[in-house]
């Protein structure tokens, strides 16, 4: 699953809530086996806003696959080789009619890091902020 945080159409806390009551009711270990919540700073409803939206989805995986910047890519990946995906980079493409289809379309403005929930992108100190190779996945501080 995904939600965008600044989805206006749906509250995300509604994904957030949902996503912990199938922890509640299966257990966070089992629900882990088959599922994962990325949460997207920024994202609308489904796509487009201020963060990186571009990250597959919309359609079939693009050719060849990219699992960590394709959740199509990664959720097929999961399915068919057993490897869940632990991020997902996305895309704010400068012409966003291209990369909402194609990631690889469009041009880059900036990328980010989008974590399974309840990690986060921290930025790890050195690198470009718009780059999400200058971030890692971690569990929020309390």
């Amino acid at each position: 699953m995904f939600h965008g945080w600044a989805d206006a159409a749906v509250p995300p806390l509604n994904s957030v809530k949902y996503f912990e009551s199938v922890g509640a009711k299966l257990g966070a270990a089992k629900r882990n086996e088959f599922m994962r919540l990325f949460m997207v700073p920024g994202m609308q409803h489904c796509i487009a806003g201020q963060g990186p939206s571009s990250f597959g989805g919309i359609t079939a995986a693009v050719q060849p696959p990219d699992p960590s910047g394709d959740v199509s890519a990664a959720l097929e990946r999961w399915v068919e080789q057993g490897v869940a995906p632990d991020a997902i980079r996305a895309v704010k493409p400068k012409n966003l009619l291209l990369g909402m289809f194609d990631p690889t379309q469009g041009g880059v403005e900036r990328t980010a890091l989008l974590c399974p929930y309840p990690r986060q992108a921290k930025w790890n100190g050195k690198g470009e902020a718009g780059d999400a190779a200058s971030y890692t996945c971690v569990k929020p501080e309390k």
